[in-house]
């Protein structure tokens, strides 16, 4: 079941609003620490520079899934996934008319109705003709993967520096993963994706069922030159699932930050091209069930990243995503990313990457506040979060592996 993206225009009226004013210089370690100081033409943002094609882009306690703790939607998830029986934190399970997004029946409140599943087939869709749809009925996390408090815990590994997905899985008691994320870039008019299927061993190595499978595609070319080669984005979506694995496509992440000179102008286009080849790409991959889009961009609300052209207007968004990093023990999940995931209420929300540079009583920090109850509290949407365990040039995100213990004080070394 799909819905509208469009009715996030009711957002512009309670969004605040925020003037407009040239960045400061910023050093690369500077990143966006805090929803209200991340507008759009300013303030402070994570930007590092992408350095290698084979890494990501130079940016960056106890407790496990019990049967039903993770919250799961719609149909009938894929084979070894679970789907949770009582109601979803999103509210109305369709029909609503106000363009709300806890339209549609429900307040958004987790003891609303929950989204229309088997039972509910014939439940409209939140739907505004002529923009984008949202995916409500097929995000599915796997059983028995590593979470605390019913929230999901995924890693970004950097395989090449010895931070692999199986040293991670073995730093934490052989837990798996709920995500496993991946980069890779095209940089010309031919793609094979090898970045990302050299992965696929790395990921089944632990047994089904796998994590899923975040693949993060970087568009180095024109937007405009994007639709054509859909269908080569397409074919290596197919390949990663012949394999037994679930896709989320979180397809140019950070859109609204590598467009810029800060961010190395790395994406070339305007938004508008932007939403064009979105929904290019999301039509390409439709056929494929066990294909979603992931919308990951860096900063802003709600209002400023629609006004802005970045939400797209074209194609098929079934996950959302912001990138928001921690330098200090003062940061808590709520001014980190409470405006941005209650501004878009009735889409599953996870967290692309996130990650601390700072010491370890900061980065401990950051992982109790990512893992509280209070986040979901803060999220009702909110279903977890992957971790970026790099150590790029000197600057050390880990918390699993290369002698930091963070991950297992917090989040603990065997289920429970």
């Amino acid at each position: 079941m799909r819905t509208s993206a469009y009715y996030l225009l009711a957002l512009v009226a309670i969004s605040a609003a925020r003037p407009q004013y040239s960045p400061p210089s910023r050093s690369e370690t500077s990143k966006c620490t805090n929803y209200n100081d991340c507008s759009p033409t300013g303030s402070r943002r994570h930007g590092y520079k992408h350095n290698r094609p084979e890494h990501g882009p130079y940016t960056a306690g106890g407790g496990y899934l019990q049967p039903t703790s993770v919250p799961t939607y719609g149909a009938a998830p894929p084979s070894g996934y679970q789907q949770l029986a009582s109601a979803s934190p999103y509210g109305g399970g369709g029909g609503g008319a106000s363009g709300s997004p806890t339209a549609g029946g429900g307040s958004g409140d987790p003891s609303a109705t929950s989204i229309a599943g088997p039972a509910q087939s014939s439940a409209a869709p939140l739907t505004t003709s002529g923009n984008a749809t949202i995916g409500s009925g097929k995000v599915a996390l796997p059983a028995g993967c590593e979470s605390k408090n019913g929230i999901g815990i995924g890693w970004l590994p950097d395989s090449e520096d010895g931070s692999s997905l199986t040293g991670i899985i073995s730093a934490l008691g052989g837990v798996k993963p709920c995500w496993a994320g991946y980069y890779a870039q095209i940089t010309g008019s031919t793609w094979d994706g090898s970045q990302l299927t050299s992965k696929v061993a790395e990921v089944k190595a632990g047994g089904a069922p796998y994590p899923i499978f975040v693949a993060s595609v970087q568009p180095y070319i024109d937007f405009s030159a994007v639709p054509a080669m859909a269908s080569q984005i397409t074919t290596v979506m197919n390949e990663l699932t012949s394999q037994g694995l679930t896709v989320w496509l979180r397809f140019a992440h950070e859109m609204n930050w590598y467009d810029s000179a800060a961010g190395g102008d790395v994406y070339k286009g305007t938004p508008q091209e932007f939403s064009t080849a979105w929904g290019a790409v999301s039509d390409a991959v439709k056929g494929n069930p066990n294909v979603l889009m992931f919308w990951s961009p860096n900063y802003g609300t709600a209002s400023q990243l629609q006004s802005e052209g970045w939400y797209p207007s074209s194609g098929d968004i079934d996950v959302i995503g912001i990138d928001v990093y921690s330098e200090d023990a003062t940061k808590t999940f709520a001014n980190a990313y409470g405006g941005f995931c209650n501004g878009f209420g009735n889409i599953p929300f996870v967290i692309g990457e996130t990650g601390s540079d700072s010491a370890s009583a900061d980065k401990t920090n950051w992982l109790e506040q990512l893992t509280s109850t209070e986040a979901k509290t803060n999220c009702p949407n909110y279903l977890g979060f992957s971790w970026f365990e790099y150590n790029k040039d000197g600057t050390d995100f880990r918390v699993a592996t290369g002698g930091n213990a963070e991950a297992q004080s917090v989040l603990g070394t065997s289920s429970s």
